[in-house]
């Protein structure tokens, strides 16, 4: 029974000293698991051993859910996912790469225009924004929606007007940070011509002079804040005046800053049975383009006004030795539905460095109304 008893303990002092580590479980921590180690050898050398290999086995910590896990430590940062970036908003048309979340303080500005200048896609955008207008752009004529310090104001009315199948543009542009135009005109002669105008033989024949935009439609706005509905008044005034003075019945669409649609203009003309229609306008570019100048006039390419274009263009360019733009064909209202000859003038741009200097004096506006003056006394003559 002895032997028995000796040779069970030594069975069980056996076991408990295998490489197994069985016993290890009687000693270790209450919440924990053994681990047993391997050893590298044979075909699992690759398998993962203990860095201690006199140690039989690994004792593993068991986290109860009372516990909070710990967050895994990165030491190598270069291991780490890019961070996401947030693409930025893709500039709308017309827009040159401005932040569309900055406001703009420093004088730059967003226009929104739209380039059907029909009668039925004006009173449509009327509908949008009442104090909407039509205007001339680089010689074409547009609607006028909206002048905006953030760019994000224009995007919304462009979006507004998109909704609408309105195709609405943005144009950027600086106003308080152009250069002050000079006062002198960069041209031959800076003084008003003293050569006499024609004169013509005491008849009937009646002139209508139409001063472009007035009242809530100031057309383009240029540097130092000229409007072209000022300039063109004056400029329009100062033409009849020279023409009355020659014998020749000259009137007014407008003789004061009032807003007057184009179909009224075109039936004032007709009541009037006038026998030459003239509309004065003023051009305008991008704010930035400061280099843009000249004069050009526009007839109605099925109309009988090219002839007086010619006259009245080559006078301008003559009197005030301003870039010539040239005499074009185009479809603008006032010029389309006048049963007389037509024309309507672009007396420069309010944009240009060199043509608002001019609009912006008095001088330089006489000599353009004497200029215009003198090319209508030369056609009728």
């Amino acid at each position: 029974m002895k032997t028995l008893s000796s040779l069970r303990f030594a069975m069980l002092a056996a076991i408990a000293l295998s490489p197994f580590g069985f016993a290890q479980a009687a000693i270790a921590a209450p919440g924990s698991v053994v681990v047993p180690t391997v050893p590298s050898t044979g075909s699992l050398s690759n398998f993962p051993t203990t860095s201690r290999p006199s140690t039989p086995s690994l004792v593993v910590p068991v986290y109860s859910p009372s516990q909070p896990a710990r967050n895994p430590v990165v030491t190598t940062p270069g291991q780490l996912p890019p961070v996401p970036t947030v693409p930025p908003l893709a500039s709308p048309p017309g827009v040159n790469n401005p932040s569309s979340s900055q406001p703009f303080s420093s004088g730059l500005i967003y226009r929104v225009v739209v380039t059907n200048a029909s009668d039925m896609a004006q009173q449509q955008i009327k509908t949008l924004v009442p104090q909407a207008f039509r205007t001339s752009l680089n010689g074409q004529s547009v609607i006028q929606a909206g002048v905006f310090r953030e760019q994000t104001k224009a995007i919304e009315l462009q979006q507004l007007l998109n909704r609408n199948n309105l195709q609405a543009t943005i144009l950027p542009g600086q106003a308080s940070q152009l250069p002050t135009p000079s006062p002198q005109v960069n041209s031959p002669s800076s003084q008003p011509s003293t050569s006499p105008l024609p004169s013509v033989p005491r008849t009937s024949t009646v002139v209508v002079i139409d001063p472009g935009h007035g009242g809530r439609d100031p057309g383009a706005v240029g540097i130092g804040g000229i409007r072209e509905s000022d300039v063109v008044l004056d400029i329009s005034r100062q033409v009849v005046s020279l023409l009355k003075q020659q014998g020749v019945e000259a009137v007014l669409t407008r003789s004061r800053d009032e807003e007057i649609d184009l179909a009224p203009r075109v039936q004032f003309a007709e009541r009037a049975n006038a026998d030459v229609f003239v509309s004065i306008h003023a051009n305008s570019f991008d704010a930035s383009r400061t280099d843009v100048n000249g004069i050009e006039t526009y007839y109605y390419s099925g109309g009988s006004g090219q002839s007086l274009a010619r006259l009245v263009q080559n006078s301008l360019v003559q009197e005030l030795g301003a870039r010539d733009r040239g005499v074009k064909a185009a479809n603008f209202y006032v010029i389309r539905y006048t049963s007389m000859p037509a024309i309507l003038v672009e007396t420069g741009f309010v944009t240009g460095s060199e043509d608002a200097a001019r609009l912006a004096s008095a001088s330089g506006r006489s000599r353009i109304a004497r200029a215009i003056a003198r090319g209508i006394l030369e056609y009728i003559r």
